[in-house]
């Protein structure tokens, strides 16, 4: 059974270690210490080289009763920035950072509960399926390690991403597909005091685009974006050169599709508009997740919040996650939370309470 002095310690002792993105290899070296100690060897893929992180993600497998659907358990092990030297504070049942860092909970929380999961699995001969221990880089940036796992490489027939905010029992089943739009726009140099008129400028064709164009949310289901623009080499000189980079966002793929569409009409007119060109590439980062509570790893999910005495809640979210990786390999996959509040901000705390409730509920999923 789950051990709630040693998870909390583990969770502390995870986030003394800088993981800043692609730089995981000490995390990742504490995780293959912790699992060997408890007899549990991991292999890391090798993905370190088409990453550019330190390490490869690794994964561990740990045999059990084949006649009982395989399990897949995720956590990633980079957090955002500023993470440097973070130091903890323990409060009225919360753990935060002093303030001038983030905490680290989004995901260090996860990498903990999939230890403690090792540990109990060890210390406990019951009934247990095979399982797998999932522990990618890069998530932060893009999901860049998930997306280099190939299928494989993995085998589940039930997928558990343990990296949402919010109180155990809570998990996301439905999450958009992800494409994005980089665009380059081609004008002409000229000097802009003596013939500007010779030039084009590829600033007012990007603004021509973008006053034409429906950005932020659609609907529901559908966001768009313009997020990064860079220019022009100096003020005296009309700008021949930019490049933009934005996203779309939704769960119903002919949605997504119509509003890079629209995007791109926008961008292709305001250029033959000014005498410009344009180059637009789209890039599918990663496809929809719709899990509907028939699916057999939402009621897996269902069956042992109710064992701990836990209200369920499938959500609905605008992000994605190494689930949305997963769910495209063929394993169906939810986010589920773990106890933390605020992710991404110094104001990031762990909620113990949750935080041990939701690892309990991860032993109820491997154990029954």
């Amino acid at each position: 059974m789950v051990n709630a002095r040693r998870l909390k310690e583990t969770f502390l002792s995870l986030i003394k270690i800088d993981s800043p993105s692609l730089r995981e290899g000490k995390v990742a070296e504490r995780i293959r210490q912790e699992l060997s100690a408890v007899g549990i060897s991991c292999v890391d893929d090798g993905s370190a080289p088409r990453t550019g992180s330190d390490t490869g993600n690794l994964i561990a497998t740990i045999p059990g009763d084949s006649t009982l659907p395989s399990m897949l358990f995720a956590a990633h092990m980079d957090t955002v920035s500023p993470c440097e030297h973070k130091q903890a504070i323990e409060q009225n049942g919360r753990i935060f950072s002093r303030g001038n860092t983030i905490l680290g909970a989004d995901d260090m929380a996860g990498v903990a509960i999939l230890l403690e999961l090792a540990r109990c699995l060890q210390e406990d001969t019951g009934r247990h399926p095979n399982i797998t221990l999932l522990f990618t880089t890069g998530e932060e940036v893009g999901l860049i390690g998930a997306k280099e796992l190939k299928g494989n490489m993995l085998s589940a027939a039930l997928g558990y991403v343990l990296d949402d905010a919010g109180p155990a029992g809570s998990a996301i089943c439905h999450s958009p597909a992800h494409i994005k739009i980089s665009v380059h726009i081609i004008g002409k140099a000229a000097h802009a005091g003596v013939e500007p008129e010779k030039g084009v400028d590829a600033i007012r064709i990007f603004a021509r685009a973008v006053d034409t164009m429906a950005l932020g949310r659609m609907d529901e289901e559908t966001t768009a974006n313009i997020g990064i623009v860079k220019g022009g080499s100096s003020m005296n000189a009309v700008c021949a050169q930019l490049e933009a980079v934005g996203e779309v966002r939704s769960r119903d793929m002919g949605k997504l599709l119509r509003q890079v569409t629209h995007m791109r009409r926008c961008f292709e007119n305001a250029a033959k508009r000014f005498g410009g060109k344009l180059q637009f590439e789209q890039t599918v980062l990663y496809e929809a997740v719709t899990l509907d509570d028939e699916q057999p790893v939402v009621q897996s999910l269902q069956a042992a919040a109710a064992a701990e005495g836990l209200p369920f809640c499938s959500k609905i979210s605008g992000g994605g996650s190494d689930a949305s990786v997963l769910n495209s390999l063929g394993i169906p996959s939810v986010t589920l939370a773990v106890g933390y509040e605020k992710m991404h901000t110094s104001e990031e705390y762990l909620n113990l309470q949750e935080f041990e409730k939701a690892a309990r509920l991860v032993w109820r999923l491997a154990c029954g």
